[in-house]
């Protein structure tokens, strides 16, 4: 859906980051995020060509990013299941 209104992905992190790290830490969880936002873009274009150099399709760079955005929700499940139990 963020393809279509890339404005909803800005709108709604500093909501986000507000609700797992809490107001005292959004500004330092926001700049991280946008840092590491920064080098995947800078990252992402590259490498996807040179995967697609390699193997000569695009599958593999999609599979990989698919790897990625799955490697990223395992990553933050820990994070709601901490906020949840404080709760």
């Amino acid at each position: 859906m963020s393809v279509y209104s890339p404005g909803n992905y800005g709108a709604l992190c500093p909501c986000v980051m507000v609700d797992l790290k809490g107001l005292d830490a959004v500004g330092e969880s926001y700049g991280m995020l946008l840092m590491f936002m920064g080098i995947s873009n800078l990252m992402g274009a590259p490498l996807g060509g040179f995967l697609y150099d390699i193997c000569g399709s695009f599958s593999p760079p999609f599979v990989l990013h698919g790897l990625f955005l799955v490697g990223s929700g395992v990553i933050v499940l820990p994070l709601l299941c901490k906020k949840d139990r404080k709760q």
